[in-house]
């Protein structure tokens, strides 16, 4: 099928006749295939890249963190720095930015201590893997119990022999 009956096949409506407006109102036509073509992404596939479908199974971070609170924090500053570079008022002026800016950077880290966590994931996955693959490497040890002794009762040069 060549590229021209491709597109005449989407103009169609639903009785066989050329419609060039099918495709606006949706009327008829559209893609007849059951799956999306080789090369398609799909909407989300720049976050998959960033958070691969691994990440999904681990929990997610709180809403309030370290990562999202300094990254809100630096968002409304440069908001801040905007407004004074701009000569307005800096905290008066552009109430409206502060908040976007602040917001995209309380998103910005949420989503970057989301990815902190998956990536420590997978690096001790990987290492508990090694242990696991190189017991021998790895030896368990007897459990060591400390017993406290009191040293108020000895003095300096008697605490090696208490």
């Amino acid at each position: 099928m060549g590229l021209f009956s491709f597109f005449g096949e989407i103009t169609k409506s639903g009785d066989g006749r050329r419609n060039p407006s099918a495709r606006r109102r949706g009327a008829g036509g559209g893609c007849r295939c059951s799956t999306a073509p080789p090369g398609h992404l799909g909407a989300g596939a720049a976050a998959m890249v960033f958070l691969p479908d691994q990440s999904r199974s681990l929990p997610p971070p709180p809403l309030i963190n370290k990562g999202s609170a300094w990254l809100g924090l630096a968002g409304w500053i440069a908001a801040l720095l905007d407004n004074g570079f701009n000569h307005r008022p800096v905290i008066r002026a552009g109430v409206h930015r502060q908040v976007l800016f602040t917001t995209v950077g309380w998103f910005v880290g949420y989503y970057l201590t989301k990815r902190a966590d998956y990536v420590h994931a997978k690096l001790d996955r990987e290492l508990f893997e090694y242990i696991r693959q190189h017991p021998g490497d790895f030896k368990a040890t007897g459990i060591k119990t400390w017993y406290f002794k009191k040293f108020s009762a000895c003095s300096k040069a008697q605490i090696n022999q208490c």
